[in-house]
């Protein structure tokens, strides 16, 4: 028999009985509980191979080995879904549906397009312009007809074709499908924010000039006659008078905002520093905020910032979700951990998010305070800046 503790075997002797107690009690019969023997050990019986550290050592590279050579093929886990999207709406709404269709090459060539096809969205106050470009040897008029007909049949709304002036850099022919928007007054909310907001939309009283020229946003150009720095009747230089152009008028979750075409020379800074300007001419707190290229957001503040709330549950979504031991591997460093809320500048709740990967383990006791994050293999603890707390994630 084998000794499973020391790994030798076992005296082939009979053991030798323990000796009984000296106040044995005596149990009723019903009760009596028989020790079942154990069944000697078959003589001659194979032991179990022993595997040294250095075998186990071996094998555990090998398998590493050959789960790294399966990491190229193998696919991604589930991404955790982001808690921070606003939901889109108005025309945001309408340009994601563009996108999705047009980033899907199935879905464009059922829709009409043909292979090769370019497509611009616009999105000018008022209207939703798409603009496309189908190469060469396609009638513009067929590809716009079909287009029009399929986005029809989707319920997008009704749209109206036009043909296009532009042409490709290969004379391909381009083309317009352009739908105004209908049904109720989009002056509406800007009314809602200021009068001055209302008519920088509608444009009246230059009062798009007069607000950007007294927040100092406005630019003088020289007026250039013949190759030279035209002069007036007196003799002094003449000058003109640009500001920002407006690109588009929007709502957004908590009112409305403008985005405008920097003029040349102006940084984003020049609009940082003129936000308080803004504030009090348009009686709206005022933010700024960066865009592509040379276009800035100038955002009126109408609406009360959303409370933060008392307790947020944790769903499986937030997470990774990696199914196999490849994934798990891919994940490892992009791992998050949901920790809690916090607000932005601009008054909307984002989640907080942390890295185990690249957070060092917080070391030694006492309660966590607020931002502190402590990881553990076993228990996690984590205190956001909503102030809620999560326990053994």
């Amino acid at each position: 028999m084998t000794d499973f503790v020391f790994g030798a075997p076992a005296s082939a002797s009979t053991p030798t009985p323990e000796p009984a107690p000296e106040n044995p009690r005596t149990e009723p019969a019903e009760e009596a509980v028989r020790e079942v023997p154990q069944e000697p050990a078959v003589k001659g019986a194979p032991e179990a191979p022993r595997v040294s550290q250095a075998q186990l050592l071996e094998q555990r590279a090998d398998e590493l080995e050959a789960l790294f050579h399966r990491l190229p093929q193998a696919g991604d886990a589930p991404a955790p879904e982001s808690e921070n999207r606003q939901p889109t709406r108005g025309k945001d709404h309408v340009v994601e549906r563009w996108k999705r269709l047009l980033s899907d090459p199935d879905a464009a060539r059922a829709a009409g397009l043909p292979a090769g096809s370019r497509v611009w969205l616009e999105t000018p106050p008022g209207a939703m312009v798409v603009r496309a470009q189908v190469p060469r040897g396609h009638a513009r008029n067929a590809v716009a007809r079909a287009l029009k007909t399929h986005v029809a049949r989707m319920s997008w709304g009704e749209y109206k074709a036009a043909p296009c002036t532009l042409t490709g850099d290969s004379g391909e022919e381009q083309f317009y499908l352009i739908k105004r928007h209908s049904g109720g007054d989009l002056a509406t909310p800007f009314r809602v924010a200021s009068t001055t907001a209302a008519k920088f939309f509608a444009g009246e009283d230059r009062m798009r000039e007069r607000v950007l020229h007294t927040a100092g946003l406005s630019v003088d150009r020289p007026v250039i006659r013949g190759g030279r720095h035209a002069l007036d009747d007196t003799g002094k230089p003449m000058y003109k008078r640009i500001v920002p152009e407006l690109m588009s008028a929007d709502e957004w979750d908590r009112g409305v905002e403008f985005v405008l075409k920097m003029c040349p020379g102006q940084g984003i800074t020049d609009f940082e520093k003129a936000a308080e300007k803004l504030s009090s001419m348009f009686r709206r707190p005022v933010t700024v905020e960066a865009r592509d290229r040379d276009l800035v957001a100038i955002r009126l503040t109408t609406k009360a910032a959303p409370e933060l709330p008392k307790s947020v549950l944790l769903k499986p979504s937030m997470l990774y979700r990696p199914a196999t031991a490849e994934q798990a591997v891919k994940i490892a460093k992009r791992l998050v951990l949901p920790v809690g809320l916090t607000r932005a500048a601009d008054g909307s709740i984002q989640r907080v998010d942390v890295t185990p990967a690249l957070t060092p383990a917080r070391r030694g006791g006492g309660p966590l305070r607020a931002g502190q994050v402590s990881v553990d293999p076993h228990r996690c603890e984590c205190v956001g800046a909503a102030g809620w707390v999560a326990r053994d994630l």
